[in-house]
């Protein structure tokens, strides 16, 4: 594993320090900013899939369509016994 150096500001050293402690058991800062950018990214994920979503939800034969899909496959999964 290759390891490079960051400029950041004490403030922010400090309260990501914090977290480290806190939030992560103790980790090293570098695990920290590993587990903060995971969760970032699969918020940032969320977000796109909710707005996803939204605008699918805001076409009316696509939604018609798409929920149309899902009781299909909920037959299906209730058929083989499957999902339960």
């Amino acid at each position: 594993m290759s390891v490079t150096t960051m400029k950041i500001q004490a403030e922010v050293r400090d309260s990501l320090a914090r977290v480290a402690a806190d939030d992560f058991d103790g980790v090293t800062l570098s695990e920290a900013v590993a587990r903060l950018v995971a969760e970032h990214q699969e918020a940032r994920l969320r977000r796109q899939i909710s707005a996803a979503y939204a605008r699918l939800r805001e076409d009316a034969d696509g939604w018609s369509a798409y929920v149309s899909e899902l009781d299909e496959w909920d037959g299906v999964t209730a058929d083989t016994g499957e999902g339960s």
